[in-house]
């Protein structure tokens, strides 16, 4: 992984961390809708891939898929959840 992708991927961590209140080997041991919002920022905002995600998690590339598809689904019923979302996804770009 390059030093800017890296930099990404801390940059994602910290402020998901931020905004949570845990950090990456907390998230990694617990399953639900802020495990899965990390995820989906790593793959969209950290330019990370299915293959890359689950090595960082320790999980297989399709618990990964699987994960991203339920948070999508998700998301769509629950505005609490797409606003942190949004806002981190904002406060990445900035």
């Amino acid at each position: 992984m390059k030093s800017g992708a890296i930099s990404q991927i801390e940059t994602i961590l910290s402020l998901v961390e931020q905004e949570m209140g845990k950090g990456l080997e907390a998230l990694k041991a617990e399953k639900g809708e802020h495990r899965r919002m990390l995820l989906e920022l790593l793959y969209r905002c950290g330019g990370l891939k299915d293959p890359e995600i689950a090595a960082l998690f320790s999980i297989s590339y399709t618990a990964v898929s699987q994960e991203l598809k339920r948070r999508r689904e998700w998301i769509m019923q629950d505005r609490a959840l797409k606003e942190m979302m949004d806002g981190l996804e904002m406060r990445f770009s900035i």
